[in-house]
């Protein structure tokens, strides 16, 4: 039976979002699943299927409470004692969800025949050993042009296909917990809960207080519904100051749940509206339709709801979203989504649950876009526009992107579904418009087609000097490529629809560690041409579909 370990320190949403990796590779085959994570969020894990052994990394215990400094002798004993437990494991697969430069030195100590993820080399280089986990460590560099969520990110990266499986949650001791709450609140069968979850783990992507309270009192009186708050212990003065704003009935649960009885209450509430957090999560995982709203970093197509019974309300604002590190100077996200944009989406989320397609006049929704997660042909989530508007190039070239990197993911997707999903969710614009809109894509794509080409090329010649033993004359290029890098690298910093394909190229080239020469520049030719060979495709499909428009 294979034994598989899995290193994630992240926080409790991302723990969720591992469920259908692990679902999966479960029905691969026999295989033991031991799954080390962050002391802070380990609770969550006792609550998901298909983990066999639940290991802890425990931080706290070097946070001195009286300030004093903390033994850098405990700490390394510490990571000593748990990195010789886990190679006692015997594991025959890492896989490392995480990528600090702790788990990377993790990965080289544990010694596991193979390795999936971030791992350190002898040299103690840091690499990525996957070409998915290296889309993924890489895709803040391009995030307008990424539409894969970070679930089937997981998934391929752990060597899994994804099918339409949705998150996970064991539900028996969460219902039975909130059954008790639910009859010490005197919440009685049928009556109409709507869960507000008002905090998020990052302070600026909180949608205003009083925002929240106006759309719970109009939510409220548009459904005859009673108002359940959710909130950690460290939001409670959060959702205290939500409360203080609502007039309509409600239940302040802020900070005043286990995590048991948080997913049994999200379970029994009909409806949650809620920023990018783990409550959204779990609410994807049991059925309840969700409003979710994704503002400044917060980004849907990278975390949004994996699920069919949701609606993602994003600003329609040219710098969203913001730069993952960044500091928004002004937040005027925020004061584009309003409590009856509120109100609509949380219509058609529990129109998605009865199996009803809703729509969006645009003229109810100015400033906003609403998406609704679906599961696509190949068993990814994608998000759907519910307004139709005019493209922007970032959109067309998004979907160019991923029919690119689909055909990689699962072998085959339909040769002219990215077609159709554009004609289906936009309103495109005509051959002669749409031809000039491609027209400065297709230069940029052929330019770096041809650098690719180069060099391709001139390590193919370093190639053949080496193979004939004239290792000195193969040095000799070693400025031409680089020449050739830093071509590519200012064609990725001037035409941003080319990051995907440079940043990828970048992260191939840093990991390339510490190989042989010659393993070295074989693989690096392979990187020089895989990008030409995306430039190229990506330039055949901005004319084509320039081409295929009718006037």
């Amino acid at each position: 039976m294979k034994k598989i370990l899995i290193l994630n320190f992240t926080r409790i949403g991302d723990l969720i979002q591992t469920t259908p990796l692990l679902a999966g590779l479960k029905e691969a085959g026999p295989c033991e699943i031991t799954l080390v994570g962050n002391v802070s969020f380990i609770g969550i894990c006792k609550n998901l299927p298909n983990i066999d052994v639940l290991k802890v990394f425990d931080v706290k215990r070097f946070i001195n409470a009286d300030g004093g400094a903390t033994s850098i002798l405990d700490v390394y004993r510490y990571l000593d004692a748990l990195v010789n437990e886990l190679k006692a494991g015997r594991y025959d697969v890492l896989i490392n969800l995480s990528h600090s430069n702790l788990t990377a030195v993790m990965g080289r100590m544990l010694e596991i025949p193979e390795v999936r993820g971030v791992y350190s080399t002898a040299e103690g280089n840091k690499v990525v050993n996957d070409p998915w986990l290296t889309y993924f460590t890489s895709l803040l560099g391009f995030r307008h042009y990424n539409t894969f969520n970070l679930v089937d990110l997981y998934q391929l990266g752990g060597g899994v296909q994804p099918k339409a499986r949705g998150l996970l949650i064991d539900r028996k001791q969460p219902e039975e917990e909130a059954g008790k709450l639910l009859r010490e609140l005197e919440i009685r069968d049928g009556e109409m809960l709507i869960g507000i979850q008002a905090g998020a783990s990052l302070k600026e992507r909180r949608w205003p207080a009083e925002k929240f309270a106006a759309s719970a009192d109009a939510l409220a009186k548009r459904f005859g519904a009673k108002v359940v708050l959710f909130g950690a212990p460290a939001e409670k003065e959060l959702v205290d100051e939500v409360a203080g704003k609502i007039t309509a009935p409600h239940i302040n649960l802020g900070g005043k749940t286990t995590l048991e009885q948080l997913i049994g209450m999200v379970q029994r509430c009909n409806l949650l509206v809620t920023n990018d957090t783990a409550t959204m999560h779990i609410a994807a995982a049991v059925g309840t339709p969700i409003v979710g709203l994704f503002l400044v970093h917060a980004f849907a197509a990278e975390t949004g709801p994996y699920c069919q019974h949701a609606v993602v309300v994003e600003p329609e604002i040219s710098c969203y979203p913001c730069g993952h590190h960044s500091s928004c100077p002004h937040y005027a996200c925020f004061d584009m989504v309003t409590s009856a944009h509120i109100v609509a989406a949380a219509e058609m989320a529990l129109d998605l649950k009865t199996g009803k397609v809703p729509s969006a006049p645009p003229e109810l929704f100015a400033g906003v876009r609403l998406l609704v997660p679906y599961f696509d042909e190949c068993g990814f989530i994608d998000l759907r526009p519910l307004k139709k508007v005019s493209p922007r190039p970032q959109d067309i070239l998004a979907r160019m992107y991923r029919h690119l990197f689909m055909k990689s993911a699962c072998g085959a997707a339909s040769g002219e579904s990215w077609k159709a999903t554009l004609e289906r969710d936009y309103q495109m614009p005509p051959r002669g418009e749409l031809g000039k809109m491609m027209e400065k894509e297709c230069a940029a794509f052929n330019k770096l087609s041809s650098a690719a080409a180069d060099g391709a090329r001139i390590v193919g010649q370093a190639l053949k000097f080496l193979q004939s033993g004239q290792a000195e004359k193969a040095r000799t290029l070693a400025k031409e490529i680089m020449d050739v890098d830093r071509r590519i690298e200012i064609a990725g910093l001037s035409n941003p629809e080319l990051s995907p394909i440079v940043r990828l190229f970048a992260a191939g080239k840093a990991n390339l560690g510490d190989r042989p020469p010659m393993v070295m520049l074989q693989q690096a030719k392979m990187l020089y041409t895989e990008a030409g060979a995306a430039s190229a495709a990506m330039e055949r499909m901005a004319a084509d579909l320039a081409d295929g428009r009718t006037e």
